[in-house]
């Protein structure tokens, strides 16, 4: 019996490429709106770091500073996808490491604690959905 690939359930390529050109906005836009209400609700975002120093978030640091990360992601999915058949799960455990552990530094930083949950709130934002939309139509055996 032979193995026959079906790839009607597949995506194409340029279909996988605006799916995940839409993650990546999805990822930039969703931490905004999480500074934006932060922001109206009277989040301060202001952190001083010994690494930084002091430094304000606004709205453009969110932006380029997700849209690489973002990228990157995308780069490591795609050549797991080229170099092994189970590109998505181990794709999957990376990115969420990865996530998981932007997380802890935060709360070295010298800022209010609603400042740190903002922070917090705003890297889930884009990590949680940059992580579902981007395993979609991902290879995997």
């Amino acid at each position: 019996m032979t193995a026959e690939l079906d790839t009607r359930d597949r995506p194409s390529a340029a279909a996988r490429i605006r799916h995940r050109l839409l993650a990546i906005a999805v990822a930039v836009a969703a931490p905004i709106v999480v500074w934006i209400v932060a922001s109206v609700a009277g989040v301060g975002f202001e952190v001083t770091s010994p690494a930084i120093g002091t430094l304000t978030i606004d709205v453009p640091l969110v932006i380029v500073s997700t849209i690489p990360l973002a990228l990157a992601a995308w780069g490591v999915l795609a050549l797991l996808e080229r170099r092994t058949p189970r590109a998505r799960t181990i794709w999957t455990v990376i990115a969420i490491a990865v996530l998981v552990l932007s997380l802890p530094p935060l709360a070295l930083l010298d800022a209010t604690i609603a400042t740190k949950v903002a922070l917090g709130i705003m890297h889930l934002a884009a990590g949680v959905p940059l992580i579902l939309m981007l395993r979609h139509g991902a290879r995997d055996a």
